[in-house]
Order: C-alpha cells, then sequence, then structure tokens
C-alpha cells in the first residue's frame, strides 16, 4: 500500500513544484536555464519582481486529480480522489539593494472539498493527514527574477508520515511561488522557455516550461505556460521506502498547459491555473518479487491571490 500511495504521490509532486514555474538554483551551473525564445513588440521594458518589505500576502490553492492505475496489467479499482485546498500567507521579510527577496510562508488552512452527493471514502484519511499541515512554515530567498537561492519547509513532527513523505518532495513548490522572467527587455507576445532539473522524493526530472506574454497589464502581465516533463529510466532512492524494497521508474511522460496573471509588485500571481495529464511506470521489487505499476493521472491546479 505504501508504494502504491508513493507512486500516484509523485505526480503531484511534480505538478506542485510546476505551479509557479519559478527556478531553484543549485549547484549545478546548468541546472537552471531561461531562454529567451521572441522579444515581442514594441514597447520593450525589462520585468523584475519589487515586492515591498513587511507586504503579507494570502492565497489559496485548490489541486484536483483523476487517476487509474494498473498492476502487472491488471487495472486497480478506481479511487475516488477528493479535491484538496490549502490556504497560505506569505510575507516579505527582507529586499536587498540587488533585488534579493527574502520571505516566509505559514500554511493557515488546510481542507477536501468533497462532493457532499457522493463522499469519497478518501475524505476522511486525507482530512486527517492534512490536518497538522496547518501551521507549518518555511522562508526562502528569491531573485527578482524569480529564482530562489535558498529555501527552508519546518514539517511539523506530528505529520503522518505519508504526507511527510509528500511534503518532503514538494516543499520546494512554496519556493516556486514566482514565475522566472528572462534578464533581456521584453514586449508585447514575448515568449521565453525555462529548463531545470528537479528532484521529488528521490527521482530526477527534466522540466521545460514555455511562457508566453499574453497581455501587459499596469504594472504586471498575463501569460501562457506549458509545460513537458521528463526522466530518464532510474532507480528511485526513497528513504520512506519499506526495507528490502526497491522501486524504479521505468518511463514518465507529463504535459500540461496553463494562464498565469502576473503583479510584478508581489512575488504569488494575482491567479493561475494549470492542468497536468501525467503517465507514470515503475517497477516494484520486493522479497524477490517484480511487479509493474502504471498510474494514468489528470491534474488541474488553482492558485488566487486574496490579498
Amino acid at each position: 500500500m505504501f508504494c502504491r500511495n508513493l507512486i500516484w504521490a509523485l505526480p503531484v509532486l511534480l505538478l506542485c513544484t510546476s505551479v509557479g514555474t519559478s527556478a531553484r538554483a543549485d549547484e549545478a551551473d546548468d541546472a537552471v536555464k531561461v531562454e529567451l525564445m521572441e522579444t515581442g513588440t514594441a514597447p520593450l521594458q525589462t520585468i523584475r519582481y519589487a515586492p515591498r518589505v513587511g507586504e503579507t500576502q494570502t492565497a489559496v490553492m485548490t489541486i484536483s486529480m483523476d487517476m487509474a492505475m494498473s498492476v502487472a496489467g491488471n487495472a486497480m479499482p478506481a479511487q475516488s480522489i477528493p479535491a484538496q485546498k490549502v490556504t497560505f500567507d506569505t510575507t516579505i521579510e527582507k529586499v536587498s539593494d540587488d533585488g534579493v527577496i527574502e520571505f516566509s510562508f505559514i500554511y493557515t488552512g488546510a481542507e477536501i472539498v468533497d462532493d457532499a452527493q457522493n463522499p469519497s471514502p478518501m475524505a476522511p484519511m486525507l482530512e486527517e493527514m492534512l490536518k497538522p499541515l496547518i501551521g507549518a512554515t518555511g522562508k526562502a530567498t528569491v531573485t527578482n527574477r524569480g529564482i530562489t537561492q535558498s529555501a527552508e519547509f519546518n514539517i511539523p513532527d506530528e505529520m503522518a508520515p505519508q504526507l511527510k513523505q509528500i511534503l518532503d518532495g514538494m516543499k520546494e513548490s512554496m519556493n516556486r511561488i514566482s514565475s522566472p522572467v528572462p534578464s533581456e527587455e521584453i514586449g508585447q507576445g514575448a515568449k521565453w522557455k525555462v529548463t531545470q532539473n528537479l528532484v521529488a522524493n528521490g527521482m530526477r526530472v527534466v522540466q521545460t516550461s514555455i511562457h508566453e506574454i499574453t497581455k501587459f497589464e499596469p504594472g504586471g502581465f498575463t501569460m501562457s505556460i506549458e509545460v513537458t516533463q521528463a526522466a530518464d529510466a532510474q532507480e528511485i532512492k526513497n528513504p520512506g521506502l519499506p526495507p528490502g524494497t526497491k522501486l524504479s521508474l521505468v518511463s514518465l511522460d507529463t504535459s500540461g498547459e496553463g494562464t498565469s496573471q502576473i503583479q510584478v509588485g508581489s512575488l504569488i500571481p494575482e491567479q493561475s491555473s494549470l492542468t497536468i495529464r501525467s503517465k507514470t511506470t515503475m517497477d516494484v521489487e520486493t522479497a524477490g518479487q517484480k511487479q509493474q505499476m502504471t498510474t494514468d493521472m489528470s491534474m488541474g491546479m488553482e492558485l488566487e491571490s486574496l490579498r
């Protein structure tokens, strides 16, 4: 059961890292690339994030999903997974002279959005798992171009082990709140590509996102986003796996699209939506027996700033 939960959780983690599709710098020089593809039309302008110190912003993120799973070619019973809604606050702690932004965040709410007419049997379990998330805190440092330099996420000790495992993999989602922008001046119709290396619970993934400005507005812009994720076959070294269990990725195929409305005076988008489709195939080996598990998942994410 643990492996099954982990397999369906991995695409969720990758979705969460796609929320803002901002870049996290790490030790590898080529970990993040922001490449301008099209400059766009005049007038051109340099885009930089410039939030005010002391500003607190409240946002709510809702994730919904549908999933189908098969083991050794045999379809498993479908699971009704209710939507999950999380509310959080971010506060700008410091902005340096060269534009590096330090912010803190705290989760203030976590709930399950279930269908009263057709309640999911998973809802009570998920609700109990999410409760300890309330009050979890963290902090991060991000450049004025939306590239995260450092991050820290404090996970409550009393949180359920399964949720701890998920949060440990998705902790960078809060640190990917802002979308990266090119160093160059850009205009209406500008298009750029962000390529980055991600790690979710031991699985290494290459994510590519294409951003295109569809509308410039006072103090910000609206853009479309296309996301793909790919990974080589690999053993997933996850400390949360049961002893003697080996988990290997066979293939990953993920794609999605969405829109985001940005105000440069805030790190959190005014509004974002993203739809993801993911197919993951893994080999699970335990006690000398190997089974192949395939997960097909479609997910939707809505992020809205409540100010």
